[in-house]
């Protein structure tokens, strides 16, 4: 009876000191000088109009966010100059801000409610996580991920720099959205609206932040693949089931289902996108399909200027010949395919110089030494994230975590990091594009540790 107190007293305490503290350094971070009228990144009164807002962030993905969920905030039809927009970025931010505007015409400034819902989010992943991480082992990485992260430049990222884009509340549902689902797998829960509402969840942060979306599709992929495989060997086996592989195989299909209604939450955007705003794709975002033009951006061009800390034209710096041949041959006129297939040639014929190439710039933005000022304390959570990595490797080498359930946390969170490494092997690097990494790391840990409820157990070790 103690013991149990003990144990409620110690989560309780635990829950109190996490949001407390959480809740302090927040709205530390957002609201610096507390008692000051201006927003100070951008220089403006704390309660400026929407619109002043927006013109402030001009061409910045910010400033297209907010012009779009201007419209939708009016009621506005979607005008042909804003197209640009929804074909570049999904519409899932401007939702988020559609919603905080109309919000600010009874509450508090947009601010304010853009905060308030990016701080829910992360009450809700606190509080989830210091409840189902609860062993020794468990809490002392817990906390060593927490409070990295508290001082981290990330979190200044996500809570003051830019609050308006997408990141941080696209890249926060998709971090909770797969550590519950984890969860749900762990545990061998079968309620399937739980398994509906992580898949919406799931849906949006990718309608938030649309570069995710090809790692939804490599788990679509995957997972039909081991069904399929699974259903195969269900219907030769037939009456020779084990209680065990009829679970796992609800488990399956549940968490399939999970995944299709994250698919079908982007369905309606992407038929509204194509047929009604003259969309070329059926993708969220057709920004693919002219980024990669800048790989083979010449040195003096504006492109390469522009994005000259970033790495943007490595395919030019490793094959100065064949950049100077396609752009005398007209760059433009060649389609993405064939773009994306000569830089690739390059790659295989100059791997090492294209490693040295992507990794010039990938050790200056992981940090974000290119562009902010950022104290060395602030790094601790980005060096932690790469210890986590190899820490990772180690798990998944090791035998005895080779079960049923992790079998499929693994394709779900390996779908995601395969993902982000297939858009650093081909894009520009800025330094907000390896925060989800750093939490994907993370939270693959967090899954294979999460606790398990007590009961009795029906999946086995994968023999």
């Amino acid at each position: 009876m103690f013991k149990n107190i003990d144990k409620k007293f110690f989560l309780r305490s635990r829950l109190i000191f996490n949001l407390v503290l959480f809740t302090f350094v927040s709205v530390k971070t957002t609201f610096p000088n507390l008692g000051e009228t201006k927003l100070a990144f951008l220089d403006i009164p704390f309660n400026s109009d929407v619109r002043l807002i927006r013109n402030m962030y001009g061409m910045s993905d910010a400033g297209s966010y907010l012009d779009i969920a201007l419209s939708l905030a009016s009621l506005n039809n979607i005008q042909p100059e804003q197209y640009f927009y929804i074909h570049t970025w999904s519409p899932g931010q401007s939702i988020v801000l559609a919603l905080a505007i109309l919000a600010s015409k009874f509450t508090f400034p947009l601010y304010v409610n853009v905060f308030i819902i990016n701080y829910l989010i992360w009450v809700f992943v606190i509080i989830f996580l210091t409840r189902h991480l609860s062993s020794g082992k468990q809490i002392v990485f817990f906390y060593s991920f927490y409070l990295t992260f508290l001082i981290s430049s990330d979190f200044v990222y996500y809570f003051y720099t830019n609050m308006f884009h997408s990141e941080s509340i696209g890249n926060s549902l998709l971090f909770f959205a797969l550590i519950y689902l984890s969860w749900l797998i762990k545990n061998q829960i079968l309620n399937s609206l739980k398994y509906v509402f992580v898949g919406f969840v799931l849906g949006f942060s990718i309608l938030v932040r649309y570069t995710s979306e090809t790692g939804l599709l490599l788990l679509m992929l995957a997972l039909s693949m081991w069904l399929i495989l699974q259903l195969l060997l269900t219907a030769r086996l037939k009456s020779r089931l084990r209680i065990n592989q009829k679970h796992y195989l609800k488990i399956l299909k549940l968490t399939f289902l999970s995944i299709l209604v994250a698919l079908l939450t982007t369905i309606p955007w992407r038929i509204l996108n194509f047929t009604l705003y003259d969309m070329d794709t059926v993708r969220l975002s057709n920004a693919s399909s002219w980024t990669i033009y800048g790989v083979w951006a010449l040195e003096n061009s504006p492109e390469a200027e522009y994005w000259s800390g970033y790495g943007s034209n490595w395919a030019c710096k490793i094959d100065p010949i064949k950049c100077s041949s396609l752009n005398n041959a007209g760059l433009k006129s060649l389609t993405p395919k064939t773009i994306s297939s000569e830089a690739l040639k390059s790659v295989i014929k100059n791997p090492t110089s294209y490693l040295a190439e992507r990794y010039k710039y990938l050790k200056i933005q992981y940090f974000g030494d290119g562009k902010f000022d950022i104290k060395q304390y602030q790094k601790y959570f980005s060096v932690l994230a790469l210890l986590s990595g190899a820490y990772l490797l180690l798990l998944l080498s090791n035998r005895k975590y080779w079960n049923h359930e992790n079998f499929i946390i693994s394709i779900i969170w390996t779908s995601f990091i395969i993902n982000q490494f297939l858009m650093y092997a081909i894009t520009h690097y800025e330094y907000r594009y390896f925060i989800i990494l750093k939490f994907l790391i993370f939270g693959f840990i967090f899954s294979l540790h999460l606790q398990v409820k007590s009961g009795p157990r029906v999946l086995n070790r994968l023999d």
